[in-house]
């Protein structure tokens, strides 16, 4: 069984757009909205080349891929021929974050990289500018949901990927272990 989505669809007014950042940090949707409804900017700008997403939350409003596993919605099937790198920083195990992932993965004919950053400090432990060698606290549910984030990828986003597609996905530093007893869909 699949599910359609509805989606308000932007009409291409954005002809020469080739950039699009959109930050959504700690905003939640409108229950006709949510991130799936976000395709809609790839049709309406028919020249976009980048598109950048910022989802942090710190806490989720929306429903866990987990929780609610069951068929993924779909939006029409429309190709974009120009899009060739996409970034969302903040992925989470959202549902509706996993369904516009997979729309990019099957829509974007013209991707040639998908960048996935799990929530996670802003200085890690590796960055070259952090003298101290350690990574910024980390509250537990974020960590948790980081690590939701990444099993999310692993499970509905890495089998979708085509072998055009260089997939990166940034995890929670390796500084910021889970205690392995605690599960991470808890």
């Amino acid at each position: 069984m699949s599910e359609s989505a509805y989606a308000p669809m932007l009409c291409s007014k954005f002809l020469f757009l080739r950039h699009l950042s959109i930050a959504l940090i700690g905003a939640p949707f409108h229950p006709t909205y949510d991130y799936l409804s976000l395709s809609s900017f790839f049709y309406a700008a028919p020249s976009l080349e980048t598109f950048n997403l910022n989802v942090w939350q710190r806490y989720m409003k929306n429903v866990s891929i987990f929780a609610d596993p069951v068929d993924l919605r779909q939006m029409q099937e429309l190709h974009h021929h120009n899009l060739r790198s996409v970034s969302i920083t903040g992925f989470s195990s959202a549902k509706s974050l996993v369904e516009l992932t997979c729309h990019v993965l099957k829509s974007i004919i013209s991707l040639e990289c998908l960048t996935l950053e799990a929530p996670q400090s802003c200085v890690r432990c590796s960055d070259p500018g952090n003298k101290s060698g350690k990574c910024s606290p980390l509250a537990l549910d974020i960590l948790m949901e980081g690590h939701r984030a990444v099993m999310a990828v692993n499970k509905y986003i890495e089998p979708r990927v085509p072998s055009t597609v260089k997939l990166h996905v940034l995890e929670p530093c390796s500084c910021h272990a889970v205690d392995r007893q605690i599960s991470c869909l808890s």
